[in-house]
């Protein structure tokens, strides 16, 4: 069977083309921790799919409204047997459809008021970022990731892992190796950034070489990008107070040759003296303008520990604070508190930013291959009890040459991405709205309701187009 899609008609007659509206399958596979769930949506070009006795399938509808003039229209789905004689038409199941376009925009990605980044999983196979970019784009996700191995060591054609650097050299974090010829090595992916206006992080980690540093600022420049659109990882991940004279006096050298650039790091919340004092962290903000702080950093807003570091923060107006979401287990983290509520909780944290480990994570085991031992890459769709994989986890599934499968958990983010945009509408049309009031949007978060949301949401709405 298929899904025949027909053209969309206004009521004026106008015609919108159907692929404007993208269907996806929802198949049941089995998560990480082996529970049967229909979380991927997966794009078949042909909307082909096949039905076994005593089983349903589930479809998901996404409409690229952007360019459509307000108002109503209309359409039908068709199930069509793929051999249109195998059954009688006037047996095949039309679904009409009707979608109402409201006459307002969300903003432009490159606009969007909060900014957001998903990390890539530094094991998962990537022969070209422009896939990754692209979807991001299309789903209010401003912020890309970039191997930083591309740029110093170089990738392999296959996209994993990194080139060896040479004899005596390492390509570990915090070494300082680069060859100039990758400088320019992704420039497609780059030139595409600066197109789509997306924002680019490299990581993980970056080069330890002020050289490499500035190099690579420089040619981002001459690319088209501003300081404001690229950030590189500094510090190490997660980094302790003991690691402080080891990174410190590298981004010391960084910002003598390129005291522009943007850095970003990731403060853990292990208190004192393991993790840093805030006088320690103070000596680090003095090179990083945007800490990456774990949402128990500022969560819950009446925790002495939130009130120590949203006081902190407020010393340093000049910071750009994300609030990241780190799980080991993200395909099993609650749809509506982790990932729709997310962007509304950094707002209600009172932070414009996003971060996520990791839009997909793959890593296998070394095993023998032609006499061999390499790393493989286990099978990333949802074979999750693969012998010879080590850990599948991630916001998406991992696909070969479109890199992301989207899950109804990232959709669920996109959902929250439009929830704040829509607050920050509603605040520009109307300040003091009663519906984006502080008091009420706790506690739209704290009651964690599909229904309320859902509620919320039309509410919403009507208030942006009266």
């Amino acid at each position: 069977w298929r899904l025949a899609v027909a053209d969309l008609y206004g009521e004026d007659g106008r015609r919108v083309n159907r692929a404007n509206l993208v269907v996806y399958q929802a198949p049941f596979v089995r998560n990480n921790a082996r529970q049967l769930v229909t979380d991927p949506l997966i794009e078949n070009d042909a909307d082909a799919f096949t039905v076994l006795p005593g089983q349903s399938r589930r479809f998901w509808l996404a409409l690229h409204s952007r360019d459509m003039t307000p108002g109503r229209y209309t359409t039908t789905i068709t199930v069509k047997p793929l051999d249109h004689q195998a059954v009688p038409r006037e047996l095949w199941p039309v679904i009409p459809v009707t979608v109402e376009i409201l006459p307002f925009a969300l903003p432009a990605t490159h606009e969007w008021p909060m900014d957001t980044f998903i990390w890539h999983g530094g094991m998962t196979p990537c022969q070209s970022e422009i896939p990754t970019l692209e979807f991001l784009h299309r789903h209010h996700i401003n912020w890309v990731s970039t191997d930083r191995h591309r740029y110093d060591v170089g990738k392999p054609a296959n996209g994993t892992l990194r080139h060896r650097a040479p004899v005596g050299s390492s390509t570990a974090p915090g070494t300082a190796y680069f060859d100039p010829a990758n400088i320019t090595a992704n420039d497609d992916f780059l030139r595409l950034a600066v197109a789509r206006r997306m924002n680019v992080l490299f990581a993980w980690n970056i080069c330890r070489n002020s050289e490499w540093v500035k190099l690579m600022s420089e040619h981002m420049i001459s690319l088209g990008f501003t300081y404001d659109q690229f950030i590189f990882s500094g510090m190490g991940d997660e980094f302790r107070a003991s690691a402080l004279p080891k990174y410190l006096p590298f981004h010391e050298q960084a910002h003598a040759v390129a005291p522009q650039v943007r850095w970003m790091c990731t403060v853990i919340t292990t208190p004192p003296p393991e993790g840093c004092t805030e006088e320690q962290l103070d000596e680090v903000m003095r090179y990083i303008k945007t800490p990456i702080l774990f949402n128990s950093h500022l969560w819950p807003r009446e925790h002495e520990r939130a009130q120590q570091k949203t006081a902190w923060l407020k010393r340093h107006p000049e910071l750009h604070p994300w609030i990241y979401r780190c799980s080991m287990s993200a395909q099993t983290c609650p749809l509506l508190s982790y990932y729709r509520l997310g962007p509304l909780n950094a707002r209600l944290c009172g932070v414009r930013g996003l971060a996520y480990w990791a839009m997909s994570s793959i890593t296998g085991k070394r095993v023998e291959r032609n006499g061999k031992m390499v790393t493989v890459t286990p099978d990333g769709f949802f074979d999750q009890a693969d012998p010879e994989a080590q850990l599948f986890d991630g916001l998406t599934y991992w696909h070969p040459r479109k890199n992301i499968i989207p899950t109804k958990r990232l959709m669920a983010l996109v959902e929250g991405l439009e929830d704040v945009a829509m607050i920050h509408l509603l605040e520009q049309k109307t300040p003091g709205h009663d519906l984006i009031k502080d008091e009420n949007l706790m506690e739209l978060h704290e009651t964690e309701s599909q229904t309320a949301l859902d509620a919320w949401r039309e509410q919403m709405l009507n208030a942006l187009i009266q």
